[in-house]
């Protein structure tokens, strides 16, 4: 009996030190498979593609991933001794040691992946350089400025980059990524200032030596040049307006800044759509400088007619029911002054077998609007369906001749819509799109087109083919510019001095709905269907990259693009890529052939800034083994130098 009572609270103990073992284990299994899974993988060493501070932090990571690993076997081991020990007290006293060797192991190396993170944190502030990326990942050294992203970033803006003899009397306006929240556009993140001009408070003899251009009792006053601040159509957009308070000096430069990271400019919509706030700034700052010259601008906009313009086009048919509805221009529009209230209007008018006149008092409202990377088109969809089988109009607003002609779209300069093409704006009702002539007699004829039953007209690619593998091949000569020799013609055809026709390019995409004004992502880089968005390589310049996309060469010709066909080169900074189309605000779904790239690609620097002599390493794809060229430019296009690589360091 006594030999019972003792055997039994031995087991006992065995069988609740046991279970608080199993516990442990658990426990500690349970936060380390993760740990294993992620970081001894030898595929996530990436060796090929990472700053050389990642491949340390991953070997480092790597490393202890191994011995945290070991350190669980210890621990599985020794539990497995003392739960099969028997309640052999000499199995037992090995199982603690195992045990107590396997976690204080396992302390350690906590400890020591703490102290690494530590040491590489304190280099990193030291260095002035970042331990967390855009995309909250870790990312040592990275430079990556808190809240920034280059999923967020400056697509198309008016005046270019490095242009010249700019009008004075222009707007500035640029589009981005995402649509913006419109409370983070300010006078400190979107401002524009005479280049290399005076501070506030200095001394100034004109308003030409002024940041602001403003030289008040002979100080500059102010840093900024006044303007306003005015954002593009709808109840959200991505165009931010930038409008002078008064015309620009004559023969000075001027610099516009947009300012990224931390609390300046950031998207208006989360990224994943959950409860966290994760809206991002764009990573850097944008900055462009151009010249004015001595001229103003008074001349209206006119509507261009042709095969996108105006679409649907006046007595079309069976028109489908979420219709892109586009009107091109002479020149680049201010997109600030459109609306669907008055200014670009869509009205109903009866069916047709009973059609009305539209009063334009409850006209339609449009959602996608966009207007392109030269801002010489607005497209626009309707924001609910409209109806099978009905008449609506479209019309463009001449302005209130009550009132200054305002209310209707205007040009860069706030020249009113010239809508019936005379050279003249007169305002309503003579310049509305399609006008009229009250003094002779002639009524008001709105562009009126019957829409069918389908609903279905977001772009859908069937399939994609290439003819070129590298960025902007095939980039000579143009339609209609001038030659010497067929060669020197994309479609080696040069008559009476002048190239006849285009030729072949790198990516053709067929399917449906492809226009107008399709917009093409490939990996890396959006473009347009549009002569002078420069995202490809010339002789000049680099083309596409995110501190300046507008200077370089046009990638797809606008008289190529058809419906059902589409045709481009490759955009600078793509990589391979499933292309999707954009027409007025709708994508298609991402094309199941994919492009194939092979042009050397850069994905990343480190590191993103430094002094004068700093070595930079700079990361891609396709970099070969020979000597080639790496072009530097400034950011605001201006300055450019080469550097053969790959060069002798040290």
């Amino acid at each position: 009996m006594m030999k019972e009572r003792v055997t039994t609270p031995k087991r006992a103990k065995s069988t609740v030190i046991g279970g608080l073992v199993l516990g442990i284990i658990g426990v500690v299994g349970a936060a380390l498979p993760t740990l294993a899974q992620v970081n001894t993988s030898v595929e996530n060493l990436a060796l090929s593609d990472r700053s050389p501070v990642d491949v340390i932090l991953y070997l480092i990571s790597w490393f202890l991933g191994i011995l945290a690993l070991l350190a669980v076997i210890f621990v599985l081991y020794g539990g497995f001794v003392w739960l099969t020990s028997g309640g052999n007290e000499e199995k037992i006293e090995t199982a603690k040691k195992i045990l107590k060797s396997g976690l204080i192991g396992f302390v350690i190396i906590m400890c020591a992946w703490g102290i690494v993170l530590y040491l590489i944190g304190v280099f990193s502030d030291a260095t002035g350089t970042g331990t967390t990326g855009s995309d909250g990942s870790r990312c040592i050294g990275c430079s990556t400025p808190p809240g920034g992203s280059s999923s967020f970033y400056v697509r198309s803006h008016t005046p270019a980059a490095g242009a010249t003899d700019v009008v004075l009397c222009t707007a500035i306006q640029a589009t981005l990524s995402e649509d913006v929240d419109q409370s983070t556009v300010t006078d400190d993140s979107f401002y524009l200032q005479i280049d290399g001009g005076a501070a506030d408070g200095e001394s100034c003899s004109t308003n030409a030596s002024c940041a602001s251009s403003v030289c008040s009792s002979s100080a500059c006053a102010g840093n900024h040049v006044p303007a306003e601040i005015q954002f593009g159509p709808g109840d959200s957009t991505s165009t931010i307006v930038l409008v002078p308070d008064n015309d620009y000096e004559a023969g000075v430069t001027y610099l516009v800044t947009i300012e990224g990271s931390g609390d300046n400019i950031v998207m208006s919509e989360d990224i994943d759509g959950d409860e966290v706030d994760d809206r991002v700034a764009m990573d850097l700052d944008y900055t462009w400088i151009f010249s004015t010259g001595t001229e103003t601008d008074d001349i209206p906009p006119q509507v261009q007619e042709n095969g996108s313009s105006p679409f649907p086009a006046d007595g079309e048919t069976n028109v489908c029911t979420n219709t892109t509805i586009n009107f091109d221009f002479s020149e680049a529009m201010l997109a600030s002054s459109f609306d669907d209230d008055v200014a670009f209007v869509v009205d109903a008018a009866g069916t047709e077998s009973a059609p009305t006149n539209p009063d334009w008092s409850d006209p339609i409202s449009l959602s996608g609007w966009t207007f392109g990377g030269n801002y010489d088109y607005a497209s626009v969809r309707p924001a609910t369906q409209l109806d099978d089988y009905s008449n609506y109009s479209s019309r463009l607003y001449g302005g209130d001749p009550d009132d200054d002609l305002s209310g209707g779209p205007t040009d860069m300069c706030g020249n009113p819509l010239d809508g019936d093409s005379d050279g003249t704006a007169e305002g309503d009702t003579v310049d509305n799109y399609y006008g009229y002539d009250p003094d002779a007699g002639e009524s008001e004829e709105p562009i009126t087109w019957t829409t069918g039953e389908n609903s279905e007209c977001t772009p859908v690619i069937t399939s994609v083919t290439q003819t070129g593998y590298f960025y902007g091949e095939d980039a000579n000569l143009r339609e209609g510019e001038a030659c010497t020799s067929n060669s020197e013609c994309a479609s080696g055809s040069c008559s009476a001095g002048f190239c006849s026709g285009y030729g072949d390019t790198d990516v053709a995409v067929t399917g449906l709905y492809l226009t107008p004004h399709a917009e093409v992502e490939f990996t890396g880089s959006i473009i347009y269907s549009a002569e002078d968005l420069n995202t490809c390589f010339d002789e000049d310049y680099l083309g596409n990259v995110l501190t300046n996309i507008s200077v370089g060469d046009y990638c797809m010709d606008e008289e190529l693009q058809t419906s059902s066909e589409l045709y481009s080169r490759i955009p600078v900074g793509s990589g391979d890529s499933n292309v999707i189309v954009t027409v007025a605000g709708e994508s298609s779904e991402a094309a199941t052939d994919q492009v194939d790239v092979q042009s050397p690609h850069i994905t990343s620097l480190y590191p993103s800034d430094g002094a004068v002599g700093q070595y930079v390493t700079i990361i891609g794809e396709h970099f070969g083994s020979t000597t080639g060229t790496v072009k530097l430019r400034s950011a605001d296009g201006t300055k450019e130098s080469t550097v053969e690589l790959p060069e002798a360091c040290g």
